[in-house]
């Protein structure tokens, strides 16, 4: 198990995101599509997170 922190900004309809997991830092780009967030960050599967709470929790 791990655990880590992320921080997301919102710039032009884009979601910019960077994750520090295990002293490591990983940044990558989003678009939101309904309650779909998917965001690529550099790898060949996508991170996909479902948008709730009124967009304060990602799941």
């Amino acid at each position: 198990s791990y655990s880590g922190s992320v921080t997301v900004t919102e710039s032009n309809g884009e979601y910019l995101f960077t994750w520090n997991v295990a002293g490591k830092t990983f940044t990558g780009t989003g678009t939101l599509e309904g309650s779909t967030l998917t965001v690529n960050w550099g790898e060949s599967e996508s991170v996909i997170y479902e948008v709730k709470n009124g967009g304060k929790l990602l799941e």
